[in-house]
């Protein structure tokens, strides 16, 4: 998952003296591991504004044309095919040694000079998605033009504020924190382990609408535990503003319009995904929550026709399917450049039926790596506000046009966790004052209750069980906060005391030496899986054998109640290569009745064989 590092700032004051990768440490020390440091300001290096000045044919190519480009220091002789060009044009200017994608496709690979049909090319005039700027800056078979408001020699990044810092984070290290999966609750971390002050997210309130009714009906309540929606109108489809655009290129999201922008932005923010319907396509402005019928067919925003079995979680109006709930959308309500009412939801499904459904289509998205780990449904309402605040900032005339429809399945249970700073003290290895206790778990926004020796610790919802359930997931909090580097290293001591005497192993041991030396038998080791073939084949009775629930195949199905099932097996396999041999095998089988199984000098000796 990318960071990014402008983002971040935004909810946190980090110093302007710490440089990214000792951020990157504490982060790799603290919480998550982070795999690399990209500074995108090096890979607009060498890229700047360029003015043509001279623009003259190409001697041998009818479709080219030769350009002397000035930056505010020197003049370069490009050879150039765009179809737009013209004198005192700015563009962007590439010289040798900047990254570029050729025809805005495949990997960045380093511009050098080149000579183009005998004609010495000292850099390129470039497209935009040659260099990855905003969509609102592409031209059809042309370079870009940025127009009389910048300067000549100006750096490109320094323009369009492409000086971000990405932090690039292992995934599998955030795989039981779903509130790391968006940039606020990583700014949550980074605050705490910086001690600064989080900051809080913009969310402005709108007057609720009454022209649209809308209706939202939940059927599953089992893998819907919320679901949120509010119309809105008076939307106007464009260009989301620079500012966004370059956030979500950061975090390596693709911007597309205004309304998609702002469901992805809110997703990148928070780690919820949303999604946005066209009014016009929604039935009776109803959206219903229920399962397949099975044997459908739904064809999703990819242009791809899914089959539907009865286990697939939808989002329907009151005809027909418009999204697979947590996954992605459907074509038929999806935005578009006419749209100008849309209902955007926000809703929280069960992670298990998402993930399931997600692998059985293999269809991967952004959304189906946060629902299935399993979101707090308190960040349903976070993420409507957020919703609503950024609509409104980016459409001014937009206006909600329904009520906000909160449909609450979930009955939210109280976490307390008691922590004794005692116990603290000999998990860790050094005693952390209370103080520094308290503003860690604080810091992290758990509620504490301070009972002198002890501390009641509330767990915030948006902390999974699987995250935080026991006293020793506090200490662990408490101690990467503080920092392990903070601990004093010390070798525990450890008495050294000869091990007990272990009778059942030695019993074992003489009767394999008997065999083996004495004998000349050969020990073989089998499974402790039968057939239901090998019962019947010795004519035991198979109801007398336990059956496994997780089989691992047909042929494993029983577990032995006598060593004589494989060990036969084991002659029959090997008559095809010996006319002679001796095997004997000590291991355990399995009865259904109680019995003693151990062996000890003041207990009968009992060995299973």
């Amino acid at each position: 998952m990318k960071i990014s590092l402008n983002w971040l700032k935004q909810y946190v004051d980090i110093p302007k003296s710490l440089e990214p990768h000792e951020l990157a440490l504490k982060l790799t020390m603290a919480t998550v591991e982070v795999e690399e440091i990209i500074d995108e300001k090096e890979r607009f290096n060498n890229i700047l504004v360029g003015e043509i000045i001279e623009i003259v044919d190409h001697p041998d190519a009818t479709k080219l044309k030769v350009c002397n480009v000035r930056t505010d220091t020197d003049e370069y002789k490009i050879v150039c095919g765009g179809n737009n060009i013209y004198k005192g044009m700015k563009s962007v200017l590439a010289l040798p040694g900047a990254l570029i994608k050729w025809h805005g496709e495949g990997e960045f690979t380093k511009l050098a000079k080149v000579k183009i049909r005998g004609v010495e090319s000292n850099g390129m005039l470039c497209a935009a998605e040659e260099v990855d700027l905003p969509d609102s800056y592409f031209v059809e078979e042309g370079v870009v033009d940025l127009g009389n408001k910048v300067k000549v020699g100006e750096p490109l990044a320094e323009i369009f504020g492409l000086d971000d810092v990405i932090i690039d984070i292992d995934n599998k290290s955030i795989t039981h924190r779903s509130d790391l999966w968006g940039h606020y609750g990583m700014a949550r971390e980074v605050a705490a382990i910086l001690n600064k002050k989080l900051g809080l997210l913009k969310n402005e309130e709108l007057s609720e609408g009454k022209e649209v009714n809308l209706k939202i009906k939940i059927e599953d309540n089992e893998n819907c535990l919320r679901y949120m929606g509010v119309a809105f109108k008076n939307i106007k489809i464009e260009p989301s503003p620079e500012w966004m655009q370059n956030l979500l290129t950061a975090a390596g999201v693709r911007p597309i319009n205004n309304i998609v922008d702002i469901s992805n932005f809110v997703m990148l923010e928070l780690g919820q995904p949303t999604h946005a319907f066209d009014r016009k396509n929604i039935t009776d402005d109803t959206i219903i929550v229920k399962k397949a019928k099975g044997s459908e067919k739904f064809k999703t925003l990819d242009d791809i026709e899914r089959d539907l079995d009865k286990n697939t979680l939808l989002i329907c109006d009151k005809k027909k399917p418009v999204a697979l709930a947590g996954i992605m959308g459907g074509l038929n309500s999806e935005v578009e450049n006419d749209t100008n009412e849309i209902i955007f939801e926000v809703a929280n499904f069960n992670p298990v039926n998402v993930r399931k459904t997600a692998t059985r289509l293999d269809l991967r998205t952004d959304a189906v790596t946060r629902f299935e780990k399993g979101l707090d449904p308190n960040l349903t309402e976070v993420a409507m506000k957020r919703v609503i605040t950024l609509i409104h900032e980016i459409i001014p005339k937009a206006e909600l046009s329904s009520k906000i429809v909160d449909i609450n399945n979930f009955k939210e249970t109280k976490r307390e966790i008691e922590l004794d700073l005692a116990f603290l003290k000999r998990r860790v290895g050094i005693e952390i004052p209370k103080k520094e206790v308290i503003r860690i778990l604080e810091s992290l926004e758990f509620k504490v209750d301070d009972n002198k020796e002890t501390l009641l610790v509330t767990v915030p919802s948006f902390r999974t069980k699987k995250d935080i359930s026991i006293v020793e997931d506090l200490v662990e909090e408490v101690a990467r906060i503080y920092g392990y580097d903070n601990i004093e290293h010390i070798m525990p001591n450890v008495s050294m005391e000869p091990q007990e005497f272990n009778y059942e192993r030695a019993v074992e041991r003489k009767v394999k030496n008997v065999l083996v030396n004495i004998c000349g038998l050969n020990e073989v080791l089998n499974y402790s899986f039968i057939s239901e073939k090998q019962i019947s084949n010795l004519d035991l009775n198979i109801k007398d054998h336990l059956e496994l629930k997780n089989t691992l195949s047909v042929d494993q199905k029983y577990l032995r109640t006598t060593l004589l099932f494989n060990l036969l097996s084991n002659v029959s396999k090997n008559l095809r290569f010996f006319k002679e041999f001796n095997l004997f095998e000590l291991g355990r089988v399995y009865l259904d009745k109680t019995g003693e199984y151990h062996t000890g000098p003041k207990k009968k000796e009992f060995l299973a064989s």
